[in-house]
């Protein structure tokens, strides 16, 4: 991997954060993930893992470092939730978020904006790409939601995100104790309709972005 913003590994605490370098110094990439996703699907009965929730401080200075590494370029565009409910409280939070698949997991690069200090906090003055969550892709949040209280997952946030054609439900649970990982339960659909975002469409709207020299739409 490439030592610069974002993938050196350098400072990393062992046992308390986890890098995007991390996986991608692994011999199998895949098998690294899966490993961490293998146990909250032990304990949760969770499918496998579809997403590494990223968090850096800058996503175009990220993802122009994930490009240099060999990965694709991610889809950047700016959003604000319609709804996020985070320790009793309903507030409105911003960020730009990046979109991008390697080896059929689904990387989303997460820039705090607004009142996102879940995210913020997480940020590596080093400028390192931090694993911050994993997300799994589910149908019915609110049953998978009772299934993580029951087993003693502490609930962190609720909320809700449209881009567009595609709204998604998420909710986050604190699980680290588990595998040093926070979990997110991802309900998307598009158009009404489960659905994921198709790789081929996020791919040419990354590359038209570069090509344009826009590097990122507001939504």
């Amino acid at each position: 991997p490439a030592r610069f913003m974002g993938l050196t590994g350098e400072g990393k605490m062992p046992g308390v954060t986890t890098y995007l370098t991390d996986y991608l110094a692994a011999a199998d990439f895949s098998s690294a993930v899966e490993s961490t996703g293998k146990k909250l699907q032990e304990l949760y009965g969770l499918p496998a893992a579809y997403q590494l929730g990223l968090v850096v401080a800058d996503a175009v200075s990220a993802d122009q470092a994930m490009f240099e590494a060999g990965l694709p370029h991610a889809f950047l565009v700016g959003v604000r939730t319609d709804r996020w409910e985070e320790n009793e409280t309903d507030k409105p939070l911003t960020a730009t978020l990046g979109f991008a698949y390697h080896q059929g997991y689904e990387l989303e690069l997460i820039e705090p904006g607004d009142n996102a200090q879940f995210y913020a906090r997480d940020i590596d003055p080093q400028g390192n790409i931090v694993v911050h969550h994993f997300g799994f892709m589910i149908k019915d949040l609110e049953d998978w939601m009772a299934r993580l209280s029951a087993a003693g997952a502490p609930l962190l946030v609720r909320g809700k995100l449209r881009l567009g054609i595609v709204t998604g439900e998420f909710a986050y649970f604190d699980t680290r104790q588990d595998c040093g990982m926070i979990t997110e339960l991802i309900s998307m659909k598009i158009l009404g309709v489960h659905a994921r975002l198709p790789q081929a469409l996020v791919a040419r709207l990354a590359r038209f972005q570069v090509a344009s020299g826009k590097r990122c739409f507001s939504m």
